[in-house]
């Protein structure tokens, strides 16, 4: 995945933080029938490009098709259960990792 990073002073606490970010972009068909409140995904970089972005060895006119969505056709999704993203339960349960069927995904090319 495409990320940016970098180090900054905290000039309160006086300290260096180290932050990043996950660059995201528009979701392909198959994310945005998945994320479909903000239909956006992480920059999954092509194996081509991950030197590009790592060196930042990329001109303007390059970085649109870096940041391009994914292509649908080589991602297989899995559901899993709303559970995961619980803020109001102890998540660190086995049941997170039991196979969850939402009605309407059923169309979409799961695992």
């Amino acid at each position: 995945m495409a990320g940016i990073w970098d180090t900054w002073e905290d000039k309160e606490e006086g300290k260096n933080l180290n932050t990043f970010s996950i660059v995201t972009t528009k979701a392909n068909p198959l994310l945005a029938r998945i994320h479909n409140s903000k239909e956006r995904m992480p920059v999954i970089l092509r194996q081509e490009d991950e030197k590009k972005w790592i060196s930042g060895d990329f001109d303007i006119a390059e970085i649109g098709s870096i940041l391009e969505p994914y292509d649908q056709g080589e991602m297989e999704a899995f559901p899993v259960s709303r559970l995961l993203s619980s803020k109001a339960r102890n998540t660190n349960v086995p049941e997170v990792m039991a196979p969850f069927q939402y009605e309407d995904l059923t169309e979409i090319k799961l695992l």
